[in-house]
Order: C-alpha cells, then sequence, then structure tokens
C-alpha cells in the first residue's frame, strides 16, 4: 500500500512539474461545442484524472447481486460542468461525442428530444433554451436546473407558473426532465406512485444512472449494471436510492435516462461495460452531460456571453392559446458524423 501511494505522489509530481509556468484557470464560453485538448499526462490511471482545475475518481462496488460504478467530481468553476446535444436525426454515441468536444467524464443526458409529445417541458442547453413549450396545469415530472454558480436546483412536479417564476430569479445554465428527483436538499424524496412511477419502471430491476451534488463544486454519478450485463440482476427504484446514499447523502440526486441507454465515459472510452465487450451494450443517445478542464497553457481571452433571443424568453401563454414548440437546430455549429452502425440500436 506504502508503495503504491508513493507511486502516485511521484506521478502527481511529474504531472505537475511538466505542466508550464504559465497555465492557468479560465472560464470555459458557454457556446464553445468543441473544447481545448487535454493533456493525456493527466489521465493518471484508468481510474483517476486530476489536473489543477478537474480531479475525476473512479471507484467500484457490488450491492443487490449488481456491479456498480461511482464517480466522483471536483471542478474548479461552473462553466466546467456542460451539455452537448447531437442534433443528428438518430442520436450518436456518448464515446463519439465525448471524444468529439474534448470532455473528461461524459454522461448520458435526458434524451428530452424523446419528450416533445405528451407532458410539455422547458430545457435549457448551455444558457439557450431549445425547447420551450406548455403544460396543462400540474406535472409528474421532477425539473433539475443547474444555475450559473453549477448549483442544482429541484421543483417537484412544477405548474407552469413555477416554472417561469424560477427561471426569472435565475441564470439557469442548463435543465432537465427525465427524473424524479431522489434526494433534495439531503431529504430522501417519496417513493413514485403512479405515472411516475410507471414511466421510469420505479419496481423493476434495470439498470440505472444519475447525477448528485455533493458541495459546492463537488458532484457525483452512480451507475450500475442491469440484467442485460452479465451477473447482474440490476436495481429497482428504492434500491438505488439506498446505494446512492451508501456513498453519503449528497445534497441532491436526480435520476437520469438509463438502462440500455446509460453512458458514462472517461478518457473517451465507455466505463460502465459491466462484463461486456467494447462493442457490446452501446445505444445511440440524443445529449450527454460532462465535465471539461479549465487548464491550459494558453487560455483565450474572455468573450461576452450573449443574452437569449428576447423571442426565447418565456412569457406566460394565455390559457386559450397553447404554446408552440420551439426548437432550433439553426444554432447548431458543429455536427458530428453519423456514426456507423455497429449494433442495433435496442
Amino acid at each position: 500500500m506504502r508503495k503504491a501511494f508513493l507511486s502516485l505522489l511521484l506521478a502527481l509530481a511529474l504531472v505537475f512539474a511538466a505542466v508550464p509556468a504559465d497555465a492557468e484557470l479560465f472560464q470555459i464560453p458557454l457556446d464553445w461545442e468543441t473544447l481545448l485538448p487535454v493533456d493525456p499526462a493527466f489521465y493518471l490511471s484508468d481510474t483517476l484524472y486530476e489536473d489543477p482545475s478537474l480531479r475525476v475518481e473512479i471507484t467500484s462496488g457490488r450491492a443487490y447481486k449488481t456491479d456498480y460504478l461511482v464517480v466522483r467530481i471536483k471542478i474548479a468553476n461552473a462553466t466546467q460542468l456542460r451539455t452537448y446535444v447531437d442534433h443528428s436525426s438518430n442520436g450518436n454515441y456518448g464515446d463519439t461525442m465525448a471524444k468529439h468536444i474534448g470532455a473528461v467524464l461524459a454522461i448520458t443526458g435526458d434524451s428530452f428530444r424523446t419528450h416533445q409529445s405528451g407532458q410539455r417541458r422547458i430545457i435549457y442547453r448551455q444558457g439557450q433554451p431549445v425547447m420551450v413549450q406548455k403544460w396543462p396545469g400540474a406535472c409528474f415530472f421532477d425539473m433539475l436546473l443547474i444555475d450559473d454558480a453549477g448549483d442544482f436546483h429541484v421543483l417537484k412536479t412544477p405548474t407552469v407558473e413555477e416554472a417561469h417564476a424560477f427561471i426569472d430569479s435565475h441564470t439557469v445554465v442548463n435543465s432537465f426532465c427525465f427524473g424524479p428527483a431522489l434526494v433534495v436538499d439531503g431529504e430522501v424524496q417519496p417513493i413514485p406512485t403512479g405515472s411516475q412511477a410507471s414511466a421510469i419502471g420505479w419496481a423493476k430491476r434495470a439498470q440505472r444512472l444519475c447525477i448528485c451534488q455533493t458541495g459546492e463544486l463537488e458532484y457525483m454519478v452512480v451507475v450500475t449494471g442491469g440484467p442485460d450485463n452479465p451477473h447482474c440482476q440490476g436495481l429497482t427504484g428504492e434500491e438505488f436510492v439506498y446505494l446512492i446514499c451508501e456513498q453519503g447523502i449528497p445534497r441532491t440526486a436526480y435520476n437520469l435516462d438509463a438502462g440500455n441507454s446509460a453512458w458514462v465515459v472517461f478518457n473517451n472510452e465507455k466505463i460502465n461495460l459491466f462484463g461486456r465487450g467494447k462493442s457490446q451494450g452501446k445505444r445511440r443517445i440524443e445529449d450527454i452531460i460532462y465535465f471539461a478542464s479549465a487548464w491550459h497553457p494558453e487560455p483565450p481571452a474572455p468573450t461576452e456571453t450573449p443574452e437569449p433571443p428576447a423571442d426565447l424568453l418565456f412569457p406566460l401563454p394565455e390559457e386559450e392559446t397553447p404554446a408552440p414548440t420551439v426548437y432550433d437546430p439553426s444554432r447548431v455549429v458543429i455536427q458530428l458524423p453519423t456514426p456507423s452502425p455497429e449494433e442495433p440500436n435496442g
């Protein structure tokens, strides 16, 4: 153990000795869709990345006859917690997107484009509203909103008025509508029932994924195996909450799209394979949440963040007039290539 510890200290010393003296932290512009290259020397092992702006550490375990991974992330500023949307018709592979944009760690988002029918959503990505819809009265989903300080806020089954009120009083950078919220302000939430429980397969044994805030600019990702993985039976929703809290009760824990859509990508490779080969267990998805380095020898000059277009802000719609969907693919600057079909999408 002592020898391994000394080896890690030596590796860290060599990494930081190689960092240019004029390197510094910078705020990553919200509209960047590809990032500055990451020095591979900061990947200290298959389970650890560390530079002066970002630390990612991965541990593994087994519970409920199922393998799981826990990823703990610490960032230097809120601009390092980001999202990316693939605008192609079929989505893309999580590792393809992560490599393209220069992410250190990336996970599945909430596949918001699959929610365009039925209950309505308001979705933000990188400070811009990309879908604006009205929902009638209360809705069954919980919203997660991340502000410009990197803090998580949950609106439990909000009305449209409650959503507008929050957006008007905060600077929202990213928002999600998959849910449900599992922990809010350090308190475990009631077990979902009815349509919400059915929508997320709460009682089923499945592969599951969540993102948590554990402290100021500190986060945790928990992902489990599922019935499709060898020697894994998968977790019910209740078991998943227990597993999360066993890692230390977070401030906030929010359920994300999982099952065969669950991606956790580290150093451009999917790491939640749980016994499956590298070419297996890959489904195309529509968006990712990712963490980026803000450490570079020659950081760019700061730029002003543009205000959202006035017509995409959120005036409350009149009751008798349903609000149209606003989804603007023209905002896309970079289009990923359509991936080659490695496996059937399912």
